[in-house]
């Protein structure tokens, strides 16, 4: 199979083989149970309560490349960004490849090959860079799914400095196509290699022991332990199912739940070499709140060298007792019988080799299961009654299994099983197996199967109301089914959707590593899920998992923390009174199966994108695909976490969702919690986000990115990398929702994340819906509410990949149509369709999947580029279906064309470029104009809507190196537009290919410039006071900074002089947008900008100075109302509602005002956001210990900010 797919239109598949003597075939029995810990990786929020302290680097300098580097990556027409040990962090020949025709034995030989021949641009010998012993081969991922047959390969390397390995950095990726036999072609490098190749301290005797290195990470995150409290330590150990890795030392702390994982490494650092350093991973317990951490500590300075957050959140940041009851008991599984044994090409030819197994009278049916110790040997399975075949099982994956349930019962008797090879194949070694066999009474289920299990889940979400007061509580769920070919193409009776899959290779209930029998309840190989009232870690007191006899997974949903009530307050909904049952309050069975069932579905639609073993997915059992410590790590999916003491008055436990993730083999966490609204913080309304499943795919989507970057043990960090981080989770989300079809309901816009959590419906959790978004990398820091959020910034990523998808569907339109949840579209993602005969949204997806394989951990906007430009050229170049063309347009339409630069992931500043390499690029020179025609010569040009922290593309200035000109790829655009008496002006323009062209633009006299000499002469008391300092920052024309005033907001005015007589007032623009906290600010607003402290409404009024009101320093003389805007609309600041003011709710809009003539014009305030909005006032809901009144409860209601007053004649 060529690289890309190329073949059949349906992947071959090997016929089910059922014969039939009263026989039934069904799917494998299989399941799991894990608790663990959980070790490096990352989490994912959803708004700003949630944040926390991000990744910090404490290694300082750093190492600049030689002239000789420099020159041989020169020789291989690349294009590099250098990382700071002074090696590539990113390499690419954006015009073919880095070398081609390499020669190797496999992708592993080829990619050392090559670091060899390369060695001159990494500053180190081809010596060392052939030495296994000192470039150790850790993986070789094929990219694309499992059926795909790429010849695409992910080749990781690490570097070892005598025992010990670098984890943090000291790590090469090669990305590379080919085979043995044609000769491999390499794409993309990327790495954090160290020049340096030997340790600066002893590592054989460090001067801190793995506990004392342990306790300064911990204290250095404020934990107050001591070596006191460590109970106990063990190493060495491999704990099958507990998500801990062998080669840590696990730590048993008092007053934490949770073992802690401790082990020696090697960090690199630029100016102090590589320091023998411990890796320590923290999981804390803060009772309502999520903390883990993984930091190394230098193993003699004692120093932290660096320490990452593995908690993500899916928002930004934003103690009630229960009684104790006993939980439903888990029913007693039937008794299994194991077996083991070896098979080989004849074993179907001789006597069973399994039994006798003794079946009793009124048993209903018998299920057989055995897995092939090696995963690539394809076994048979026959059932075997008085010497007769009565049943075979051959579902082409391992485990197989049968099922034998004839009409009337199973006969009395003994039974043997055979395991045979299929088609008589000579097995691969080793030739073992195990398997268990089952009898059962007959099940008596509401439809009369008793196989398969049944999961009753939201494949969406429930019913979204027209607001947030209206939600419905019909019960829109689905019931998803292990099918197997037994019962023909369509599910069984009561099924909606049959989820028998590959990707799984067993029902998502059964334990593969205890005979592979069903847990009857949700445990299974791939995930995990409890009820989690009380924190973020683990189960609540009862450890409640829903159980059933029949795995028919079928609980009553009520929208009870919808509907809740309570008699001590008269509102709905949150009542803590739905808390007070374990196992039966707040529909907790039907939410435990949701979020279980939610999670399987990702583990399989992300295995067919790539997401295997191989790639670090999450899984109990590998199957023997990698080392045995890299398993035992199913997601641990806890419900409702933190829903007793997570709400008033901490909230940690509610709106919001997030993923910890950790390393490779120990088990991740991902929190669901319940939503409510908040006063001054978020307007949610009461629902639980464990039925949300765009906020469960956006978490699942954390573990997935963090895992397949930059190996098994680092994830994504950095400030670009993170942002990009909650990009892909939102873009993972829409896409698998799209794929099958799934739409929210109520109107809602299928590419926001979180419409039903939120009640925002066309946004979600974000400023935009992807689908609507004007930003580009010219924008970072746009929002100041998300500049130490990787959220807001993320949209810039999601804008890029939207528009990358469109164009790719686009493309393959005519021939592989691309509407959402079309039999094509499921079939591409369920694996049976290759990637190159899908619509144009599924070959997306693989691009960026396996454009993870490639990007180092600090990864930036554009390493990401140039990986996904490598992944396209890797997985479809050998079939001629690269998209090279589409995705630069689309990179270059966001501002990261080939002129783009960053110094590196923590970048705040990058530069943009809107110019492709493969287009005819539009040449635009800017020229704007004053009302009399007169050229402005002090102007900026930015792309997009947002001037403030945004970098311009043009301008005027002498003092910068840009220019008027800047060029385009074909395409439509908006600029807005800042010149100093002038004010911010939007315009749009479209551009043609090869176009030159001079875009003249006509600006307007702002009145109320500073820069014209017009100047504040009174505030809120007249003269100056609460305020009145800051007020100058109203009219410097940039929304970079703003004007505060304190006390209660209503009537705070800012007057201002307009300068030069009198003036036609006909139009004004005013702007709330906020800026990021300022610690010295010289006014003293150094407080952080609550988005509830804007302005919302207000009123112009106009004065002409006259003898007696001179200065019109009066406001109760001479002041004449003009303009008074509305309490709500659809633009400018009174167009925020629930759940939250957002940034372009909040920036510069337009009002036209009564034209009159003036010499001052004044702003007075008639309510900021927490006093204005309708959504933020009463107490609408049911918990007597949370008000959201935003008015009576929030500390915004005495503030009010805003950012422009602009004045204009026309």
């Amino acid at each position: 199979m060529s690289r890309g797919g190329l073949g059949g239109g349906l992947r071959a598949e090997r016929a089910f083989k059922v014969v039939f003597l009263f026989v039934v075939v069904a799917a494998a029995l299989l399941a799991l149970e894990v608790l663990g810990p959980r070790s490096a990786g990352a989490v994912g929020n959803i708004e700003e309560l949630q944040d926390h302290e991000p990744d910090r680097d404490f290694r300082t300098g750093s190492v600049d490349a030689t002239a000789a580097q420099r020159n041989a990556a020169s020789g291989l027409d690349a294009t590099v960004r250098w990382n700071r040990f002074g090696t590539p962090q990113s390499l690419i020949n954006h015009d073919g490849f880095l070398a081609s025709n390499v020669q190797g034995s496999d992708a592993k030989d080829a990619a050392r090959t090559f670091l060899a021949d390369n060695a001159a641009v990494f500053g180190l010998s081809a010596g060392y860079l052939s030495d296994a012993d000192r470039l150790a081969f850790v993986n070789d991922t094929r990219m694309g799914g499992p059926e795909d047959e790429s010849d695409a390969h992910a080749v990781f390397f690490r570097q070892k400095f005598g025992e010990l390995a670098a984890v943090k950095d000291g790590s090469v990726v090669v990305g590379l196509a080919g085979t043995a036999d044609g000769g491999w072609d390499v794409a993309y490098v990327s790495s954090s290699l160290s020049k340096d190749t030997g340790l600066a301290g002893d590592a054989g005797s460090p001067a801190l022991t793995a506990k004392e290195a342990w306790l300064t990470a911990a204290r250095a995150v404020g934990e107050g332990v001591t070596p006191a409290d460590i109970e106990g330590a063990s190493a060495d150990r491999l704990k099958d199912g507990e998500g801990l890795r062998s080669d840590f030392t696990e730590l048993q702390v008092d007053g934490l739940s949770q073992e802690q994982q401790v082990r020696l490494t090697a960090v690199p650092t630029p100016e102090g070499g590589v320091r023998p350093a411990y890796e320590a991973i923290l999981l804390a317990d803060k009772g309502d709140e999520a903390e883990a951490f993984t930091s190394f500590v230098d193993a003699n300075s004692g120093k932290v060298l660096f320490r990452a957050n593995n908690v993500q959140q899916l928002a930004d940041e934003t103690g009630l007792e229960y009684a104790q009851a006993e939980a439903p008991a888990v029913p007693e599984p039937p008794a299994s019988q194991p077996f083991q044994g070896t098979f080989t090409a004849t074993s179907c030819s001789e006597d069973p080799q399994n039994g006798p197994f003794a079946v009793a009278e009124g048993t209903g049916q018998v299920a057989v299961t055995a897995n092939a110790t090696n995963p690539a040997n394809d076994i048979v399975l026959q059932l075997v009654y008085n010497g007769v075949v009565v049943a075979e099982g051959d579902v082409i994956t391992t485990p197989e299994s049968i099922l034998y349930e004839p009409p009337g019962g199973v006969p009395a008797g003994d039974y043997f099983v055979r395991v045979c090879s299929f088609q008589n194949q000579e097995p691969l070694p080793p030739n073992t197996y195990t398997g268990f066999f089952l009898a059962n009474a007959a099940a008596d289920t509401p439809d009369g199967v008793p196989y398969p299990p049944e999961w009753d889940y939201f494949f969406s979400n429930p019913p979204v109301g027209q607001n947030v007061a209206s939600y419905p509580s019909t019960d829109n769920r689905n019931v998803g089914c292990w099918n197997t070919p037994a019962y023909g193409d369509a599910p069984p009776a009561g099924c909606d959707l049959d989820v028998g899959n590959d990707a799984s290779k067993a029902p998502w209930d059964v334990n593969t590593k205890a005979n592979n029998a069903p847990t009857f309840t949700t445990i299974g190989n791939n995930a995990r899920a409890a009820e989690s009232w009380y924190g973020p870690y683990n189960p609540g007191p009862t450890g409640f998992r829903p159980t059933s006899e029949t795995r028919e997974y079928e609980y009553p949903y009520t929208n009870a923390w919808y509907e809740s009530t309570n008699p001590q307050d008269p509102g709905q909904g949150c009542s803590p009174t739905e808390l007070a049952t374990p196992g039966e309050g707040n529909d907790i069975s039907s939410a435990v199966t949701s979020l279980f069932a939610s999670h399987n579905r990702m583990h399989d639609w992300s295995y067919n994108l790539g997401f295997t073993e191989r790639a670090y997915n999450l899984q109990d059992n590998n199957f023997g695909l990698t080392q045995p410590d890299r398993e035992n790590d199913p997601e641990i999916g806890d419900v409702q976490a933190g829903a007793v003491n997570g709400g008033a008055p901490s909230y940690l436990g509610r709106d919001n969702a997030n993923q910890i993730t950790f390393n490779d083999g120990i088990a991740p966490i991902t929190n669901m919690y319940l939503w409510q609204p908040i006063a001054g913080a978020f307007y949610a309304p009461c629902v639980d986000g464990d039925y949300d499943m765009s906020v469960i795919a956006h978490e699942y989507g954390h573990a997935i990115q963090n895992r397949m970057v930059a190996g098994p043990d680092e994830g994504l960090s950095g400030l670009q990398a993170r942002s990009m981080g909650e990009s892909w989770s939102d873009l993972t989300a829409i896409e698998y929702l799209y794929e099958y079809g799934y739409e929210p309901g109520g109107g809602a816009n299928r590419y926001a994340v979180g419409p039903y959590v939120t009640g925002d419906k066309q946004s979600g959790i974000r400023n935009y819906g992807m689908n609507v978004s004007p930003l580009n990398y010219s924008n970072i820091e746009y929002d100041p509410n998300g500049v130490t959020s990787p959220h807001a910034d993320g949209e810039i990523w999601s804008a890029a990949n939207f528009d990358i998808r469109q164009l790719l569907m686009n493309k393959y339109e005519s021939r592989y149509p691309s509407a959402p949840g079309t039999n094509l579209q499921k079939q591409c993602a369920d694996g049976v369709r290759f990637t190159v005969q899908c619509p144009g949204n599924q070959r997306w997806a693989e691009i960026f999947h396996s454009a993870f394989l490639l990007q180092p951990s600090a990864v930036s906007f554009l390493d990401a580029r140039d990986a996904y430009l490598a992944a396209d050229k890797l997985r479809f170049g050998s079939v001629n279906q690269t998209n090279q063309k589409e995705l630069w347009l689309a990179f270059a339409r966001n501002g990261m064309g080939e002129g783009a630069r960053s110094e590196g992931t923590d970048d705040r500043d990058p530069t943009p470029s809107f110019a492709s390499p493969l287009e005819n690029n539009a040449e635009i020179t800017f020229r704007p104009v004053a009302p009399n025609g007169a050229e402005i010569r002090n102007f900026e040009v930015f792309v997009g809507r947002y001037e403030a922290r945004s970098t311009p593309v043009a301008d005027g200035l002498s003092s910068t190196s840009l220019t008027r000109t800047s060029t385009f790829a074909p395409g439509t655009y908006e600029f807005f537009v800042r010149a100093p008496g002038y004010g911010l002006l939007r315009t749009k323009a479209t551009f043609a290919a090869g176009q030159t062209a001079t875009r003249t633009i006509q600006m307007q006299t702002n009145w109320a410039s500073s820069a014209r000499g017009a100047r504040p002469t009174g505030t809120s008391d007249g003269t100056g006071g609460e305020g009145g300092a800051s007020a100058s920052r109203l009219i410097d024309e940039t929304e970079a900074t703003n004007w505060r005033a304190d006390g209660p907001v209503r009537g705070k005015q800012v007057t201002v002089n307009l300068v030069g007589g009198s003036h036609l007032v006909d139009r004004v623009q005013v702007s709330a947008l906020l800026r990021p906290r300022e610690e010295g600010d010289k006014f003293g607003d150094t407080d952080t900008q609550s988005r509830f402290s804007a302005l919302r409404q207000f009123q112009v009024l106009t004065c002409t100075a006259s003898a007696a009101n001179k200065y019109c320093s009066d406001p109760g003389q001479g002041f004449t109302g003009v303009y008074t805007s509305p309490k709500t609309s659809e633009t400018g600041p009174a167009s925020a509602g629930t759940p939250r003011p957002t940034a372009p709710d909040l920036q510069l809009a337009d009002f036209d005002v009564r034209d009159t003539n003036a010499t001052h014009v004044q702003l007075r305030v008639i309510a900021n956001q927490c006093t204005g909005t309708p959504g933020y006032q009463g107490d609408p809901d049911a918990d007597p210990a949370n008000n959201s009144d935003c008015s009576t409860q929030s500390p915004e209601a005495e503030i009010v900010r805003a950012a422009e007053l602009q004045v204009f004649d026309k």
